[in-house]
């Protein structure tokens, strides 16, 4: 029944999952929608503070959301790979790819969100809860408007400071508040009182963020430059080749310390250091395969009728080039969210406003004897996501060597 199950069949259970088990969230993000769209038509000079980061990214969650639901149902039987067998690696990178798409809705509370912590200080997984909302005499829930309302469903950690952990529930509601429903906190929490599971979330999203982007300037430069070097030759490739070296001479995680001491250690620095660090294996790659490939007769032929030289490089030379490329990038997207769990750990990323794999670990670290829960399962994500790179690229090494020996015969 297993071998039976394919990518799309994987794709509809894990989106019955979140449906069962985060209902509430979707249906109070349709109610936040209904609610946008009545301000807009009556106060649409009110649009810069309605829209906040944290409305847009859970509005666009939502979005993509319903679309894979409708894409995957639509298209199941017209894309062959939504047909292929789902392994254990394509249902790993399934969640991981959840995760990076729809953090708001998974994610119980906020990231930062700080509990009261002689109740909520370093709870193990499991625990349970009851969460209550302090009512103020002079601010009662009428005088607020339903967007307020809304909102504080879905961003109380943001919005109000009026919820509080209690180990049991109040007998007398109305002199204090009123009693939510009891809470669990599947992973725990950490010595601040925040929740590990939306840390986690947040966190996992976060890395996979600073990965794609930082492996597409790592794509860009070692791409653009080996075509040059091996294109060109003579001088320019001795000159590349020995810039190369050069940083090919310094350990990866070292480059990166050093060049994040000296530019700033917020997020867009550590992302364009983490891509501009990892070019040399991949500049390497491409340059060796320029040179075998440029003697060939159709690119020869390209070069003779005049065609551009980004032409011959996206017509031509990519489509051999591809399965190579893409390995190497796969290898280096796993070495950057490693080299980022690092930075985190080691404090050196600090402007981040969420939190991160690496700085979970080092606060687990902190607290081993204490709360063994706390370093455990980001380090459990970490070796996930490397385990499913790690099988992608083995894959795709196969596929090229593959395709590069039913081409060369």
């Amino acid at each position: 029944m297993i071998k039976k199950i394919q990518i799309w069949h994987a794709v509809l259970i894990l989106y019955f999952i979140v449906l069962l088990l985060r209902f509430n969230e979707l249906v109070s993000t349709i109610e936040l929608i209904f609610v946008i769209f009545q301000l807009l038509i009556s106060h649409l000079d009110n649009i810069a503070n309605i829209f906040s980061t944290n409305v847009v990214d859970q509005l666009s969650s939502f979005a993509i959301f319903l679309g894979g639901i409708i894409f995957v149902i639509s298209f199941r039987k017209k894309i062959d790979w939504l047909r292929k067998k789902c392994s254990l690696t394509l249902f790993t990178s399934n969640i991981l790819m959840f995760i990076f798409l729809f953090a708001p809705i998974l994610a119980p509370y906020s990231d930062n969100l700080q509990f009261n912590l002689p109740t909520a200080k370093r709870l193990a997984p499991l625990s349970g809860r009851y969460l209550v909302k302090i009512i103020d005499e002079r601010s009662t829930e009428s005088s607020k408007s339903q967007y307020q309302k809304v909102e504080e469903t879905l961003f109380r950690e943001n919005v109000t400071p009026d919820y509080y952990l209690l180990e049991t529930p109040i007998s007398n509601q109305s002199s204090i508040g009123s009693v939510s429903t009891s809470v669990i906190f599947l992973l725990g929490t950490d010595e601040y009182g925040r929740d590990i599971l939306s840390r986690i979330i947040y966190a996992t999203r976060y890395s996979l963020l600073i990965g794609v982007i930082a492996i597409f300037i790592t794509g860009f430069i070692g791409i653009t430059l080996g075509f040059i070097s091996g294109y060109f030759g003579k001088y320019v490739d001795i000159l590349l080749n020995r810039i190369a070296e050069m940083f090919l001479a310094v350990p990866f995680i070292f480059l990166v310390i050093l060049c994040v001491a000296f530019l700033g250690d917020s997020l867009l620095t550590v992302i364009i250091v983490l891509g501009v660090a990892g070019w040399m294996s991949l500049f390497k790659i491409v340059r060796s395969e320029v040179l075998k490939l440029k003697t060939r007769d159709h690119i020869v032929t390209s070069q003779m009728i005049g065609m551009t030289l980004s032409n011959q490089l996206v017509k031509e030379f990519l489509p051999l080039l591809l399965p190579s490329v893409l390995t190497n990038l796969i290898f280096q997207f796993a070495y950057i969210i490693i080299a980022e769990s690092s930075l985190s750990f080691l404090g050196i990323t600090g402007n981040y406003s969420h939190s991160s794999l690496g700085g979970m670990i080092q606060q687990g670290f902190l607290n081993l004897n204490e709360a063994w829960w706390i370093i455990l399962f980001p380090t459990l994500i970490i070796t996930l996501i490397f385990y499913t790179v790690y099988n992608y690229a083995n894959k795709l090494r196969n596929i090229g060597t593959n395709q590069i020996s039913f081409t060369t015969n």
